[in-house]
């Protein structure tokens, strides 16, 4: 965990994870984009966006499709990266890390169910090979 983390108590008694409000300080230049409306299988490369120390904040309409996801820390030919995916079916967030180079090559999930209609909203630090994700309701 490379990434100071706030824990609190949700009103259903289950624990809450987000990012520590001091991480907002490390902020410097920012890059805001227009939505895009992505067919399916289909990849859009934001080129302007590239480094190992980043913030990103994200919201994504699933609409009907079975997966989405955004992709982090990919090598120029996509031989390394690492995916950050909604699942439909079985209702999750999956970490994919079996392109991820020398390193971990697991692909933690959680159980995460939208309902329909429902945005993803994520939160994804990358600080050099770590990433760290959120979104509403981590839960512990």
């Amino acid at each position: 965990m490379s990434l100071p983390r706030l824990i609190t108590l949700r009103a259903d008694g289950r624990l809450r994870m987000t990012p520590a409000p001091e991480v907002e300080t490390l902020r410097s230049a920012h890059i805001t984009h227009a939505p895009h409306d992505l067919a399916p299988d289909t990849v859009a490369a934001l080129d302007e966006l590239h480094g190992d120390m980043i913030e990103i904040a994200t919201t994504i309409d699933p609409g009907t499709a079975r997966r989405v996801g955004i992709t982090l820390l990919a090598s120029p030919n996509r031989e390394e990266e690492t995916r950050v995916i909604y699942e439909r079916l079985p209702g999750r967030l999956l970490i994919d890390r079996t392109r991820s180079g020398s390193g971990s090559s697991d692909s933690p999930s959680v159980a995460l169910s939208l309902d329909p209609g429902e945005m993803l909203d994520l939160r994804i630090f990358v600080d050099r090979s770590i990433s760290s994700q959120f979104f509403p309701g981590s839960i512990l």
